[in-house]
């Protein structure tokens, strides 16, 4: 079966709506996270782990983690949601509202106070979302705009940042999903494997593909240990409330309405294909997002004493992918792409 039924005719190329769902799934954590999140974790491995830091198997881990938190359960999520909301939404021609996904369940109901109660909630957890991905992303771009140009952030520099990167938004959306949000995504698209492929071909190639296999086998042995992992012991003195369960709130509080985007950009493909484009490409491609990012941070690190971990406890994490470009060279050119990446 299509997505919007059997006469659906698709509206978005596969490359442009492959560039939408992993755009707009994305977002600011997985750029802000990028470098900062398994470097932590490589010379400061949560207690838990029971593992020293600065190791091999401390390497691998910390990246295993970072791409269990931003990569295939990330976008699990979004599809469960997508696939609920977008079959009813364009299959069932029901009202383009979170609260649509509990037709099957309550019936009419869906459409009386316990659907508006859906809504409100599903949007008041967008919000919380938006605010928490606008606070790390203008934290970031602050930090760019001061690698690139000198410019020291401040709260003049955050509240310009800010305003500019809604106005940005705003218009995108007037322009409509072809118009506005295909572009942009088009765009973010080509910078992102510009960045990626830059970072393996300048970075220590054969260390990142032999590392990215040892991740993906990490990945796959640990990952019922990861979901049901609880620290019943508080070992890590609240790291997991603080880590990954965070994260998994943070990611669900855009689930509802993100589902909604991804069944309205899905229009004219199958269901089948839907899911493995929601789940599969965005999960790889935040695996290999993290290897390049990450792998080459713990590489300058164990092996070139570049102390980015020192560098970026010291500045915190917004600093991090800008102090790995700094290290590589054209980082001239580099960090501005990423800065651009962060504003689209």
């Amino acid at each position: 079966k299509k997505v919007g039924g059997p006469d659906a005719k698709i509206k978005h190329g596969m490359f442009s709506w492959c560039a939408m769902v992993t755009c707009a799934g994305t977002a600011t954590a997985v750029v802000f996270y990028a470098v900062g999140e398994p470097i932590g974790y490589f010379h400061n491995p949560p207690a838990w782990w029971n593992m020293a830091p600065e190791t091999m198997d401390t390497a691998v881990r910390a990246l295993s983690q970072s791409v269990f938190h931003w990569s295939f359960i990330y976008y699990a999520m979004y599809a469960f949601w997508g696939f609920i909301c977008g079959y009813m939404v364009m299959n069932h021609k029901l009202p383009p509202r979170p609260s649509s996904a509990l037709y099957p369940i309550i019936k009419d109901k869906a459409f009386g106070p316990i659907g508006k109660v859906f809504d409100v909630i599903a949007l008041l957890g967008l919000v919380g979302g938006m605010v928490t991905s606008l606070g790390l992303g203008v934290q970031q771009f602050a930090s760019g705009l001061n690698y690139v140009f000198g410019i020291s952030p401040s709260n003049l520099v955050y509240i310009i940042t800010l305003v500019v990167v809604i106005c940005s938004f705003t218009m995108s959306s007037l322009r409509g999903v072809k118009k506005g949000m295909a572009i942009i995504s088009n765009a973010n698209a080509w910078i992102y494997l510009v960045v990626i492929a830059f970072l393996f071909i300048a970075g220590p190639t054969v260390f990142e593909c032999k590392i990215m296999t040892q991740v993906i086998g990490e990945v796959f042995t640990r990952f019922i240990p990861n979901i049901t992992a609880t620290d019943s012991f508080n070992v890590g003195n609240g790291w997991i409330s603080n880590n990954t369960v965070f994260y998994v709130a943070w990611i669900m509080a855009y689930a509802p309405l993100m589902g909604v985007f991804q069944g309205k950009v899905a229009v004219g493909y199958t269901w089948r294909r839907f899911l493995l484009v929601n789940v599969l490409g965005p999960g790889v491609f935040n695996l290999i997002w993290f290897v390049a990012f990450g792998g080459n941070a713990i590489f300058l690190d164990a092996f070139r004493g570049a102390n980015l971990g020192e560098e970026i406890a010291a500045g915190g994490i917004p600093i991090a992918n800008y102090a790995l470009l700094k290290h590589m060279p054209l980082s001239g050119i580099m960090i501005p792409l990423v800065v651009a990446a962060l504003f689209f």
